[in-house]
């Protein structure tokens, strides 16, 4: 009896021209590797064991290699071609400090934060990492090409103080608009 693979569903991906793919093996564990040329930043995402890949020149061609969901090799196309499109350029998240003793810094990939409490706030930055870190006065900017970890890392210093809903003191989110509540008065 013959082994046969059946090619039950396939895509392509257009690779733009800033996007460089490599494919790694690890201990049976299929990755590939973007690059992006402008800031030298490289990502992994791991390869589903039901999808065959190949590379060309100018695209990515995904093989299903046996009769599982449909889904399954969509999901992942979807994930793909959004993750390499996004890749292309990086993403900006802004909080504000508001309040009286709020303050930041970077000191030997800590950021350390003045919150108003009797200590220091320290999250450490992992030494790996592709963030930017931007400290203004009252403002903290991280940049990112991995929205993922952006926004994890974002929401992990917003929780850390979050913006009082009568007197807006604390950290918000630039992009998120406040909404002050009133005081009722007896």
């Amino acid at each position: 009896m013959l082994n046969t693979i059946y090619m039950l569903n396939t895509k392509q991906i257009r690779l733009p021209l800033n996007i460089k793919v490599q494919f790694l093996v690890v201990e049976k564990q299929r990755f590939i590797v973007l690059n992006n040329n402008q800031s030298s930043v490289f990502i992994s995402i791991s390869i589903p064991p039901f999808i065959n890949i190949s590379k060309t020149e100018t695209s990515i061609l995904l093989i299903q290699n046996f009769s599982g969901h449909l889904k399954s090799i969509n999901g992942f196309h979807t994930y793909l071609k959004n993750f390499i499109l996004n890749f292309q350029t990086p993403a900006k998240k802004t909080l504000i400090l508001r309040g009286l003793g709020l303050k930041a810094t970077i000191h030997d990939n800590m950021l350390k934060m003045k919150l108003g409490y009797s200590h220091e706030n320290i999250i450490k930055i992992e030494p790996n990492s592709t963030s930017n870190f931007f400290i203004g006065k009252k403002s903290i900017s991280i940049i990112d090409y991995n929205k993922l970890s952006l926004g994890n890392f974002a929401e992990k210093v917003y929780r850390l103080k979050k913006a009082n809903c009568y007197k807006g003191r604390g950290l918000y989110f630039k992009q998120k608009k406040i909404v002050i509540k009133t005081i009722k008065k007896a």
